[in-house]
This record gives C-alpha cells, structure tokens and sequence, in this order.
C-alpha cells in the first residue's frame, strides 16, 4: 500500500512539476527522483507507521536496497 502511495505520489508531482513547483522555486532544471524511490520510501512509511517504529522501517528500508 505504502509502495503505491508513493509512486502515485511521484507521478502526481512529476505531472504538475511546472505548474506547481517551478514557479515558486525559481529553478529551471529541477529534477526528482525516480518512482521507485518514491515507492520505497512510502512503503517504509507505511511500516514504520504500523508499527509505531520510524527507526525499524527506516533500517529495514536501508537493508532491503543495499543504498544509503
């Protein structure tokens, strides 16, 4: 569920990025990262939502990609 949030999240702001953000910023070549990194983040969201533990799902998120 977190996963999905997430990537729907990104395609929501990539969409609207120069309606939405870009004005306000200033910034021409504003970049975002990519979906699965929107995805991994909501679904260690999620986890660590569910069970009340920030610190467990951040961890978990770093040893699952092997990417700090």
């Amino acid at each position: 569920m977190g996963a999905t949030l997430g990537a729907t999240y990104h395609n929501i702001i990539q969409d609207n990025l120069d309606t939405l953000i870009l004005p306000f910023v200033g910034a021409e070549n504003l970049e975002i990262a990519g979906t699965p990194a929107f995805a991994m983040v909501g679904a260690a969201s999620v986890l660590a939502a569910l069970f009340k533990a920030p610190l467990t799902g951040s961890i978990l998120l770093f040893e699952l990609t092997r990417d700090y």
